[in-house]
């Protein structure tokens, strides 16, 4: 699977402190959009998780090794407190920035292409705004989109765009994230920055020799509009690679994890599973 594309360049692995609540948040686009290429459709629906890839159940045997045993607990939803992206708001308030993606497709299935599923996270303290990262796409000619968000006890609307210069572009560098407000620029960071941030304070470990990183989180669920929350009970830990993004990603859903252990297709004699609330990988 691959993650140097749109899809990549936005997420942040899961997510989500309490069941935020929102300030208001409205999207535009000032032209209509056109229907999403084929060729990126196909390059994001390579992103989806390895889980619907399942050989199945499996028990690691009796004399098979630990690769890694980490508890879950001092990680839980860390990486949104410890972004280092932020912008200040004209009232004073200083909002975090980071993002994911949603665990469920807007139309209500599970499999959809990654421009329905990416968002952009603005954290207002403990309040926590998802905003749909397709909607604030800019393409030139092809696409421009713009998402406005308030903020509680700010008056000031701040319009958030995610600049590309095409829509087959795979380098983060390339994509960059601007706040406005008022006509002045509050925030510029490329995308590659927001994957360096998530990935600087996360637990890592080797895995047939790449680095990975590891994430846990409560899942984001979204609706037919795009508009989304964090679950209240399902949770999932993510593993990406760190640095070579040609590399799978895993997804592990915490509770089916937590019943059985499962092996991946591109990761042979590896079973993982999570116990006493910690993921465990043994190499049979």
């Amino acid at each position: 699977m691959k993650i140097k594309n749109l899809a990549g360049i936005v997420l942040c692995l899961l997510a989500a402190a309490a069941l935020p609540a929102f300030a208001e948040v409205s999207y535009e686009s000032e032209l209509e959009s056109p229907e999403i290429s084929a060729s990126l459709d196909a390059s994001l629906r390579g992103m989806s998780s390895e889980l619907s890839l399942f050989k199945g159940p499996a028990a690691p045997a009796a004399a098979s090794k630990t690769v890694l045993s980490l508890p879950l607990a001092p990680i839980f939803d860390t990486y949104l407190s410890q972004t280092p992206l932020s912008f200040r708001t004209k009232a004073g308030k200083v909002i975090k920035i980071g993002a994911t993606r949603a665990v469920n497709c807007s139309n209500g299935s599970d499999d959809c292409s990654g421009t329905d599923n990416f968002f952009i996270l603005f954290m207002d303290g403990s309040k926590v705004i998802p905003v749909h990262a397709y909607s604030m796409v800019n393409v030139p000619v092809v696409k421009a989109g713009s998402a406005k968000i308030k903020f509680d006890g700010d008056s000031e609307v701040y319009v958030a765009k995610l600049k590309l210069k095409s829509l087959k572009i795979t380098d983060p560098s390339e994509v960059e994230l601007t706040i406005k407000a008022g006509g002045q620029t509050l925030f510029t960071a490329r995308a590659s920055a927001l994957l360096s941030s998530m990935f600087a304070k996360a637990p890592k470990f080797s895995l047939n020799g790449a680095s990975y990183a590891v994430f846990y989180g409560r899942d984001l669920m979204q609706n037919k509009s795009h508009q989304a929350v964090f679950s209240p009970t399902s949770r999932s830990v993510l593993l990406f690679p760190v640095t070579n993004m040609d590399l799978p990603y895993y997804e592990l859903n915490y509770a089916q994890f937590s019943r059985q252990a499962f092996a991946f297709p591109s990761a042979k004699n590896l079973v993982f599973a999570i116990r006493n609330d910690s993921l465990i990988i043994r190499r049979n």
